[in-house]
């Protein structure tokens, strides 16, 4: 009788490396989890921080044009620095700056119809023996609809001058002069200048500063005659013009035809700049045009009679 030979068994391997193996695989997809998490919300606070404080840097700025618009009104133009530490931990620099030239002028915002834009010509806007611009200027309108329809806006252009008396910068009675432009031609009303007098329209149309200008006239304001492309300025010197929108609304823009010839500032530049203790900045830009009558007082009627009028 035959025996099988015995088979040796197999001692097994403990299962001790198998629950370390799967250990520090848990524990690996566990850390990938927390650090993804973790890194979702440093990224969270980073941003929502950076927000906070680009917030409080827009408001130090707006604060400061705020205070420096403030100022303006009690005459006060110069610079200023605001201190907001004790309040949100911020402050704001604020450079007011009301001279210099400019090659252009673009209004910042459309003149509605009957409303007037001004523009100076003295070198301080508010000192009549100051410097005064003199030139051939031109103006450009019309936006925002047909270039030849009956809501095409036109334009009066009304230059005041000044001229010495005793040795003393005045304006006199009658120390004004006007023109005006009308692109549309068939509009039944008698206007100095039409579409190639004086004027030319712009084909296409310009864009300046998101405006579109249809537009363009050529005006002299110190020419020897009173007709389409010229004023009659006698012995004065121009101070300032008033260029009023009719039929409709329309941005407004000027530049002198010579570019050597540069306009003098058109009113206060605020640059206020907001800061924040670990370094974010806001800056803001503001134009503050020079003070101007409303256009309801170019329809003033002006007695230069000791008699009263009467209806």
């Amino acid at each position: 009788m035959k025996f099988l030979p015995k088979t040796p068994h197999k001692r097994l391997r403990s299962p001790r490396g198998q629950i370390l193996i799967l250990f520090l695989l848990v524990l690996v997809v566990g850390l990938a989890i927390v650090l993804s998490i973790s890194s979702r919300t440093v990224t969270d606070i980073r941003t929502t921080t950076t927000s906070d404080e680009s917030n409080r840097a827009y408001f130090a700025a707006e604060a400061g044009v705020e205070e420096a618009l403030r100022q303006l009104d009690f005459g006060n133009t110069g610079d200023l620095t605001l201190d907001f530490n004790d309040l949100n931990q911020t402050e704001a620099n604020v450079n007011v700056q009301s001279g210099g030239s400019i090659p252009r002028f673009v209004f910042p915002q459309v003149i509605q119809k009957d409303h007037v834009a001004q523009v100076v010509f003295l070198e301080t806007w508010d000192d009549l023996s100051s410097g005064s611009w003199n030139g051939e200027l031109e103006i450009l309108w019309g936006g925002g609809s047909p270039p030849d329809q009956p809501e095409t806006p036109a334009i009066e252009v009304s230059v005041i001058y000044k001229s010495q008396v005793g040795g003393q910068w005045v304006i006199q009675q009658g120390g004004i002069s006007k023109t005006a432009f009308d692109p549309y031609a068939a509009r039944p009303t008698a206007f100095n200048c039409t579409i190639g007098s004086g004027m030319a329209t712009i084909s296409p149309p310009q864009t300046l500063e998101g405006f579109d200008f249809n537009f363009m006239a050529t005006l002299d304001v110190s020419g020897p005659n009173e007709d389409c492309d010229s004023l009659d300025a006698g012995s004065g010197e121009p101070v300032l013009a008033r260029i009023k929108v009719l039929y409709g609304p329309s941005p407004i823009a000027v530049r002198p035809a010579d570019p050597n010839n540069q306009l003098y500032a058109q009113g206060w530049q605020i640059e206020s700049s907001g800061n924040t203790l670990s370094g974010v900045t806001r800056k803001l830009d503001v134009t503050r045009l020079f003070p101007s009558l409303s256009g309801l007082f170019d329809y003033v009627l002006f007695n230069g009679s000791s008699n009263p009028l009467s209806k």
